[in-house]
């Protein structure tokens, strides 16, 4: 797809000890729906140690558990600007599309790395919901 990144939806994946990372924006915090939610604690592990991510979509709903806390829950209808989120706050000028528009189905991407660092993946599990 041309131009994916407006056009996705990423939870990020991020070391939130990391320096860079702890004073980033909080919606670039680990388990942030990136730019635009984010979540109300670090819940991440510290690193060397896996993390488990269940997101779950339906429609335009999206919730975010990491390591057995739901952290995030978003209703993408309420995301009606590209500039702001609904509380105010500005969304990164590179995420021009509002939430509120893009599809509800397509295609899964995961980071192969994250600021230079590499990230791995294991028994990932991909389950269709009925809406």
């Amino acid at each position: 797809m041309k131009d994916w990144i407006p056009n996705s939806v990423e939870i990020q994946i991020a070391d939130d000890y990391a320096e860079k990372w702890a004073k980033a924006p909080k919606t670039w915090h680990c388990g942030a729906i990136f730019g635009h939610l984010a979540p109300p604690k670090t819940m991440v592990k510290k690193p060397g140690e896996w993390n488990r991510f269940t997101i779950t979509c339906v429609d335009q709903k999206i919730d975010v558990v990491l390591n057995a806390e739901h952290i995030v829950s978003m209703d993408m209808s309420l995301w009606t600007s590209a500039k702001t989120n609904p509380d105010g706050s500005s969304i990164p000028p590179w995420l021009n599309k509002h939430l509120s528009k893009h599809p509800t189905k397509g295609r899964i991407g995961l980071q192969g790395k994250h600021a230079g660092t590499p990230i791995w993946f294991r028994n990932i599990k991909i389950k269709e919901l009925n809406a």
